[in-house]
């Protein structure tokens, strides 16, 4: 009978360890969503990359991981859903405006404690100061993007544009503009106002020495520099510089990749997309400066959710990726620029990604605010409305002050 009992407590023992061994894999398993970076043509190749990164973590950690590809189409919503069901990714991909929001909503957990402070020694302070608020961590840069002008060489020698001395300041765009226009008949550059203010309006507000918030989230967008900002971009549309539809267009990239446009305002991916389909000399222009230096980039973070029961696996996962020899693994393949400075020679030996990496000092990762989105649907009607000439800077600039104060209740 004890023999028998001892035989069920083993049995019983051994059951519970395997239970138990079971529960605590379960548990140590990692939900990650990131996006199609590859774009819809390199899908295969990047989940070949992705699964390479949850290999080697596993080994090295034994902690399961589940990378998902998720849609960039409807990624907000989907997010909010998971979220508000208390469900969702441990560790997902960001950038600052949603950053700001999902952190006001509690959606995000603190990394202090969690990722290790050297880690962060050598991350660029202006990228690394994107991911703080209020003091806390919510986000670790896993890349930055940089928005410059892109030239048609040929089309500007057609113009009589000396090309070794490319634009540099408002004065020079809009020359050249002309000069591509008058002799060409083609327009001189594009300016797509149906994108977000970042790629079109920002941009030059930045220049002049403006913003849209200040460090205290005060609405000082009615200023003389956004007025100014404002006057310079009518001008390409008053002077038929740019074609008219792109009011309402998002499609000039397209002319541009065509032949059409002697500029275009695109990121670095831009770069590769031409290499596949221009058919025509191009090349990557300097800074443009008015009263300063200033241009759009974001900063994609890994974030992880304070849904995550395992908050210090997530972390660790996020420490696992962005060590510089795994980062640059990613980085290399996508196209994105490094955020931290033991990468700073990524793209030292391609000759026009490397004129965009001096331009990443400038860059601006737009408004850092829960409602910046908001703020920007707000912007863009209005901005079509002055541009278009159907109301003055002036005025359009009051009117921005006017909704977003409503919008932030001040």
């Amino acid at each position: 009978m004890r023999k028998t009992n001892k035989k069920l407590v083993l049995m019983g023992l051994v059951l519970a360890l395997i239970l138990g061994a079971t529960a605590f894999a379960a548990a140590r398993e990692l939900t990650i969503w990131v996006h199609p970076f590859l774009g819809p043509d390199r899908t295969d190749e990047e989940q070949v990359m992705w699964d390479n990164y949850a290999k080697g973590f596993t080994a090295e950690t034994g902690i399961q991981v589940d990378i998902q590809s998720i849609p960039w189409a409807n990624r907000e919503q989907r997010f909010l859903t998971a979220f508000s069901a208390g469900q969702g990714p441990d560790v997902f991909y960001l950038i600052p405006d949603h950053l700001a929001q999902f952190a006001d909503q509690k959606f995000l957990a603190d990394l202090n404690g969690l990722i290790s402070p050297s880690v962060l020694d050598d991350f660029y302070p202006d990228v690394i100061d994107a991911v703080y608020m209020g003091g806390a961590l919510y986000g670790i840069p896993i890349l930055q993007t940089v928005w410059g002008w892109y030239y048609n060489l040929d089309l500007l020698k057609q113009a009589g544009w000396n090309t070794n001395e490319l634009p540099t300041t408002w004065d020079e765009l809009l020359e050249m503009s002309a000069m591509v226009k008058k002799n060409t008949g083609l327009y001189g550059l594009s300016m797509t106002l149906a994108n977000y203010p970042n790629m079109t309006y920002f941009p030059h507000l930045w220049q002049a020495g403006g913003n849209v918030l200040d460090a205290k989230d005060n609405v000082v967008i009615n200023s003389p520099e956004a007025i100014e900002a404002l006057a310079f971009m009518r001008k390409f549309y008053e002077e038929g510089l740019v074609p008219r539809d792109s009011l309402i267009s998002d499609n000039q990239f397209g002319l541009f990749a065509q032949g059409m446009i002697g500029a275009t305002f695109g990121d670095n991916l831009t770069a590769t997309v031409l290499d596949d389909e221009a058919d025509f000399e191009w090349v990557i222009g300097p800074s443009i400066t008015h009263k300063t230096s200033a241009t759009y980039g974001t900063i994609g973070s890994f974030v992880v959710s304070t849904y995550s029961k395992y908050p210090g696996a997530a972390a660790q996962f996020v420490e696992y990726f962005i060590r510089p020899e795994n980062l640059e693994i990613f980085l290399k393949a996508t196209g994105y620029f490094a955020p931290r400075a033991a990468l700073a020679d990524l793209w030292a030996n391609d000759s026009d990604i490397s004129i965009m990496s001096e331009q990443a000092k400038n860059v601006v990762p737009g408004i850092i605010h829960p409602k910046s989105r908001d703020i920007s649907q707000l912007v863009m009607p209005i901005l079509q409305g002055v541009v278009g000439g159907e109301m003055t800077p002036e005025f359009g600039a009051q009117e921005m002050e006017r909704q977003i104060k409503e919008l932030m209740g001040q």
